[in-house]
């Protein structure tokens, strides 16, 4: 006789009924089902992110961004609570480095009074239960409002350790027990993220450190030993390069070279979502703020919808040409973008990886202007 096949979903119902026992299968578990992604506000870094201009972070998971002092960490954790409070994200900030003033938030387009700063947060241990309890208690209140933490940095959180041998007039540093303390920390915040509705991003320094061959670069290293690198589905890395134009002196009609941006690598070195090891490009205007169509112009030409004639652009869905000056806009990106974002997802993706049915929610959400855009044959 043939048996018939195994039915979990009654088997599940019996154990929680008999033994008080809770578990989901993988179809309905929260710690597994992606259902909404946030945007970082660049579509080249969403992109290497998530196989998609149009996504980013995802929720329910943690994301980390590693590099050295002043690359431009915090400048992208703003952007990405900004388009968070979009979809209408709650924000938890556990501010380390005083990165976060008021004023400078609002100039990002924040809602500053959606902010929560956690006071007195100086160890892990009282980062880790923070982060638990707030989440456990909001979620109680409505299960339904999504959440984002943000911890910048990392590197600042000390251990009790370090702070009684502080008061002693010590200054040593035991990063066996960081590492152990941010281990542990990283199996609880996990679960919490994923119970409680919410999404995490982290940031964390790092330092140079000399090869033994002096011809040979220095490597760049986490500070405070790689144990948080584990709690982390997806982690990018940072690097800046100042971007110089020639500014005319008023006095004398002398030229000379002025700083006046940032352009910004990021290289993915962990990835749950796509194939890690890909790199963004991104450049951040002085006066503008980050520019969102920039690091798309090699996909474009690829994909035949730009090319180089000359010292200018052919735009084909424009039928014109037009200088670099002219090429990151909105009437240039947002025809094609949709179209775009279609070759790159499928180029991107793991060959055995099947991209999620996004839920209406995050569908009724995608900037409008995108989603409506089209191409003119």
């Amino acid at each position: 006789m043939k048996k018939e096949n195994l039915n979990i979903r009654e088997l599940i119902k019996e154990l929680e009924r008999e033994k008080n026992i809770k578990v989901s299968t993988c179809d309905e578990s929260l710690y597994t089902n992606i259902s909404t992604f946030i945007s970082t506000g660049c579509y080249s870094l969403n992109k290497i992110l998530s196989g998609s201009y149009f996504r980013g972070i995802a929720h329910g998971r943690i994301t980390a961004f590693v590099g050295l002092p002043g690359v431009g960490k915090s400048y992208v954790c703003k952007n990405i609570i900004r388009e968070a409070q979009k979809l209408g994200y709650g924000i938890i900030v556990y501010d380390t480095e005083n990165a976060y003033e008021n004023q400078d938030l609002k100039r990002f387009g924040i809602d500053t009074s959606n902010i929560i700063l956690p006071d007195d947060i100086i160890t892990i241990s009282q980062w880790r239960t923070s982060i638990v309890n707030l989440l456990k208690f909001f979620h109680e209140k409505d299960p339904d409002q999504k959440w984002l933490v943000v911890t910048d940095s990392i590197a600042n959180l000390v251990t009790e350790k370090e702070i009684d041998e502080s008061e002693e007039g010590g200054t040593s540093q035991d990063m066996g027990l960081r590492a152990k303390q941010f281990s542990s920390a990283s199996r609880i915040i996990q679960k919490a993220i994923s119970q409680y509705n919410a999404a995490m991003v982290i940031t964390n320094h790092t330092y140079e450190k000399p090869a033994p061959n002096p011809n040979v670069p220095p490597t760049e290293v986490p500070k405070g030993g790689n144990a948080f690198i584990y709690m982390v589905s997806s982690l990018v890395g940072i690097k800046k390069y100042a971007v110089k134009e020639d500014i005319k002196n008023l006095v004398d009609n002398s030229s000379e070279k002025k700083k006046v941006g940032n352009r910004i690598v990021f290289t993915t070195f962990k990835n749950r979502f796509v194939p890690e090891g890909l790199v963004a490009d991104a450049y951040i205007d002085f006066e503008k703020g980050l520019q969102p169509y920039h690091g798309l112009l090699e996909d474009a030409i690829k994909y035949g919808f730009i090319e180089k004639t000359g010292n200018r652009w052919n735009v084909k869905h424009l039928n014109k040409t037009i200088w670099t000056k002219d090429l990151y806009n909105d009437d240039v990106w947002v025809p094609i973008l949709k179209d775009l974002d279609a070759k790159v997802s499928n180029d991107v993706k793991y060959s055995s990886y099947s991209y999620l049915n996004l839920t209406e929610e995050f569908e009724n959400n995608l900037d409008e202007k995108t989603k409506n855009s089209t191409i003119n044959d």
